[in-house]
């Protein structure tokens, strides 16, 4: 895997195996699937800002639609230029760009989905305190319906 990321090449591995007469071989099957399994996104933004941002604003702009929508109805409501709409902000950018930009940027290997779907959960959680707190509850649960069928949609195309 190496000597293809110094030569800028790419290669495919389409079958893979060890002698099962020698335990010792079970390090090497466990190293190369631990490396097939998390090291899928480490070389996309490993040295470079540029690549890291855009590996995680390709994955996370799906589950900020939700996030989208709660900054409309705030925005509706009055509410846009309030601290609280900083904390959801910060809440929503805080584990894809102050987590995993980073680490991608260093080499490290977190590009898992995992991480990518906390702005979802922001939203989900923060949407509840919008619909208590809005002027217009209405107004606010349909907002949130519609971000969240507007992640829903955007994800079966990513898929």
């Amino acid at each position: 895997m190496e000597r293809l990321q110094i030569k800028s090449k790419k290669g495919f591995i389409g079958e893979f195996g060890v002698p099962n007469n020698d335990p010792r071989w079970n390090t090497v099957l466990d190293n190369f699937l631990f490396y097939l399994h998390f090291n899928y996104a480490g070389e996309k933004g490993m040295g470079n800002r540029l690549g890291a941002l855009q590996y995680v604003v390709a994955r996370s702009v799906t589950f900020l639609i939700p996030g989208c929508f709660l900054l409309l109805g705030r925005a509706l409501d009055g509410k846009l230029w309030r601290v609280k709409t900083l904390g959801l902000v910060l809440l929503l950018i805080s584990v894809p760009f102050g987590l995993i930009a980073p680490l991608l940027y260093l080499g490290a290997s977190f590009g898992w989905l995992r991480f990518f779907i906390y702005p979802l959960i922001v939203a989900a959680g923060w949407g509840l305190y919008e619909v208590a707190s809005s002027k217009h509850p209405k107004q606010a649960v349909g907002l949130i319906f519609v971000g969240l069928k507007g992640a829903a949609w955007g994800w079966r195309i990513a898929a």
